[in-house]
């Protein structure tokens, strides 16, 4: 759609206000959490006898469980600012979370059994709802060619239930 549309000095204030308000929010976070995880571990450091063992190293668990929140709220802004549709932008935000998540449950169990014997469980179901996610997101999204044979352009079955539901509700307001 290469529609020439004009927006209002206003709006587009209003969005760069967003844009901004939102970057600002991902590197506050980010400074945040560079800040907290250096005086946890220099707590954990200072305050753990027998450092040496990986086990006695509990500022990991909050540093990587930090770190999945950043890394989807990072991903949230990247997709925002590219303007990327809302089923793209879910599947991708459910694969950052779940890469993150797993690595962080890889982690945990390495540590607490120094093999990898219950980590795999999760990953491996979480998968299969990302599978679902797909599946479901290209059933709902998927573009079908319409009826009108004039429009070379194909519309997808959640513009068709959208532009179903406008025309009802064009009918209720004719009919009021």
């Amino acid at each position: 759609m290469s529609e020439d549309i004009e927006i209002s000095e206003e709006s587009l204030r209003r969005i760069a206000e967003q844009k901004v308000s939102f970057r600002y929010s991902v590197k506050i976070h980010t400074i945040s959490y560079i800040l907290i995880n250096i005086v946890l571990i220099a707590y954990n450091a200072i305050s753990t006898p027998n450092i040496s063992l990986l086990s006695n190293w509990w500022a990991i668990y909050p540093a990587l469980g930090w770190l999945v929140g950043l890394v989807i709220h990072a991903s949230a802004y990247g997709l925002y600012v590219r303007g990327t549709n809302d089923a793209t932008s879910g599947i991708v935000i459910h694969l950052v979370a779940y890469s993150f998540t797993i690595l962080f449950l890889v982690v945990i169990d390495l540590i607490s059994n120094a093999i990898l014997d219950w980590a795999f469980y999760p990953a491996m179901f979480w998968a299969l709802g990302i599978i679902g996610h797909l599946i479901v997101s290209l059933w709902v999204t998927r573009e079908k060619s319409p009826e009108v044979k004039e429009v070379k352009q194909k519309i997808s079955r959640m513009d068709r239930a959208i532009e179903k539901e406008m025309k009802k509700m064009r009918e209720k307001t004719k009919n009021k």
